[in-house]
């Protein structure tokens, strides 16, 4: 043994020494996990391997080992008359009236259901089964539904309701074992053993019971349904230790269909009208100073100190907004027995000072907070949890952090900002370099000082923008942009600093020949996501002055000023100073250039990101 880092606990680094002889050396490691925190990492170091390091797979190889195989195990021969027995028997037995071989048919085809003898004793619905007639181990209350089935032709004949080809679909794939639909299915006293939660906390049926499915298809979009059926995706209750198994798109299309069907409202997809404003309220809702919501629930994987229940982050992606306002308004008419109390008794609400009292404007107000998914800055209340070295976590107000960062620079400034949506600046090159969203960034880098650990963002939908500066002049169109070198300071002008509005947002300022540039960087609030956009405001005789918007394998225009780069990233360009985009060949790929027109000695515009 020469490293033991037993038990349970966070994640911790241990090490140990060892003498190796020259030559190679086995290696064991034995490992679980119990508690989070997932890491698992190897580095060794020494005399011959130099400053520790981490070991990599190329330097390892597994010895080659020979498979264990059966006592008594021979090679398979095929007996040509056994297989011809087998043959006739695959028809005889009717086992081909279900499973398709070659061109072989039944010998003694089934009967139509119309000629079926109900009343025989022998045959696959009677008591007595005889061979060669399939034995379904049928009960007495199935039989005689079935019987009762089939003595009624004509409705046999008739094409099924889709609310009725809900319920077959759901029969036949077993979901009333789990799920409830109108009263029917769902798990029962022998079954209800097998549902447990997998954190030690008490979130009462509705966190180890499979949620009924009355009015699903109201309740969640279509695209959530089939990232539920088709990929096993959307696993919101994630304290729930049994799993639903997965059945096929071919399985479960016509389902989600006929659930949409059967069950959308007219109001269910229409979603408020969002502001600005509404969102703020719905996150001082959601927050301890309102309804307290984050007492039973997490809010962007922050906990708030109370049960640790769905992520209401999910919300938008999952949920119809109809059905949600309906479900804040009147619990319990939607959840029977939930725990979920009911904010708005008789409809009237409990705060008048949010939102003027109106119980419409909040229920809105939240969903409109919610419709930002992961760019939901978080209410007050939750406790923004750091995950790696010395995460920066902007929450109430943006953070500027002057850094080292990977594709970025030595001299990178990172903008983080509450709306979950942020940038990294890179002042060697001058450009904006990356944008992101999610978690910001780990700044422990740099925290003792200058060094060689140059970090990533650490969220997600991470954009590269491009690598030249982002401002040049051309004496024409075609010439090449600036290229830089690794080494290369000021290509793109000379940064002059930054400056913060009344918000803490900067405004980058750079010259280049004579040219003053102010670029502001503003997260824009939406459903679905934050977005970002650049507002410039350039001073100087701006001759021959472009802005390089954009690089990519393929750069298309849905208008004279909307561009859409490898159907990702879509640039809006707003303003009378911009000229028309000019979409050409460079070293990386396509370029979209945007000429500056300068009018009375100045120019303004902006860009908005959106991806």
């Amino acid at each position: 043994m020469v490293i033991d880092v037993d038990g349970i606990h966070p994640a911790v680094e241990k090490k140990g020494e060892v003498t190796l002889s020259k030559g190679t050396h086995s290696i064991e490691i034995q490992y679980f996990e119990g508690g989070g925190q997932i890491f698992l990492k190897l580095q060794a170091g020494g005399p011959s391997f130099g400053k520790r390091t981490e070991i990599k797979p190329e330097s390892v190889s597994v010895p080659d080992q020979t498979p264990m195989v059966p006592i008594g195990w021979e090679e398979f021969t095929v007996n040509s008359q056994l297989a011809q027995n087998g043959r006739m028997m695959f028809s005889a037995m009717r086992c081909v009236s279900c499973h398709k071989v070659d061109q072989l048919k039944p010998i003694r085809p089934a009967p139509p259901l119309s000629e079926l003898n109900l009343d025989s004793s022998s045959g696959c619905l009677g008591a007595g089964v005889r061979r060669a007639v399939p034995q379904y181990h049928l009960s007495d209350v199935q039989r005689s539904a079935l019987k009762a089935a089939l003595r009624n032709q004509r409705q046999l004949a008739q094409p099924r309701s889709p609310e009725k080809r809900i319920k077959h679909a759901m029969a036949s794939l077993n979901c009333y074992a789990c799920h409830k639909r109108n009263d029917l299915g769902g798990p029962d006293d022998k079954r209800a053993e097998l549902f447990k939660t997998n954190i030690p906390v008490d979130l009462g049926e509705e966190g180890k019971i499979p949620p009924h499915l009355n009015g699903v298809g109201s309740k969640l979009k279509k695209s959530a349904l089939q990232a539920i059926l088709y990929d096993g995706d959307l696993h919101t209750r994630y304290f729930m230790s049994t799993r639903m198994p997965q059945f096929g798109r071919a399985n479960t299309a016509a389902l989600i269909e006929d659930f949409v069907k059967v069950d959308l409202k007219s109001d269910d997809t229409k979603a408020p009208e969002f502001s600005e404003e509404s969102m703020a309220a719905g996150r001082q809702l959601v927050g301890q100073t309102g309804l307290f919501c984050i007492n039973c629930h997490i809010v962007n994987g922050g906990k708030g100190p109370g049960i640790p229940g769905v992520d209401l982050v999910t919300a938008h992606a999952r949920l119809n907004p109809g059905w949600f306002m309906r479900l804040l308004e009147n619990p319990v008419a939607i959840n029977p027995g939930t725990r979920m109390p009911a904010f708005w008794p008789e409809g009237k609400s409990m705060l008048p000072n949010i939102a003027g009292g109106d119980t419409k404007k909040q229920l809105a107000a939240i969903w409109n907070y919610l419709s930002l998914g992961d760019s939901m800055p978080l209410p007050l209340g939750i406790q923004p949890v750091g995950g790696v070295g010395m995460e920066l976590i902007p929450s109430q107000e943006p953070i500027i952090h002057r850094t080292f960062m990977e594709g970025v620079g030595p001299r990178a400034i990172l903008t983080g900002f509450p709306e979950r949506v942020h940038a990294a600046f890179d002042a060697n090159i001058v450009r904006l370099a990356k944008v992101w969203r999610g978690r910001f960034f780990d700044g422990s880098g740099v925290a003792s000082g200058r060094s060689d650990k140059f970090f990533s963002a650490l969220g997600k939908d991470v954009i590269d923008m491009p690598t030249g500066p982002a401002f040049a002049i051309l004496a024409s169109q075609s010439d090449p942009w600036p290229t830089p070198e690794k080494t290369d300071r000021n290509i793109g002008g000379r940064f002059k600093g930054y400056s913060l509005d009344e918000k803490g947002r900067p405004t980058f300022r750079y010259v280049l020949e004579g040219n003053t540039v102010e670029e502001k960087i503003t997260p824009v609030l939406r459903p679905g996501g934050t977005i970002l956009r650049r507002e410039f405001k350039i001073t100087g005789p701006g001759k021959n002055l472009y802005l390089l918007a954009g690089t990519g394998k393929d750069i298309d225009h849905t208008s004279t000023t909307d561009w859409v780069i490898d159907g990702d990233v879509e640039i809006q360009i707003d303003g009378k100073h911009a000229g028309q985009g000019i979409v050409r060949e460079g070293d990386d790929g396509k370029q979209l250039l945007i000429p500056v027109q300068i009018k009375n000695g100045s120019a303004s515009f902006s860009i908005t990101l959106l991806w």
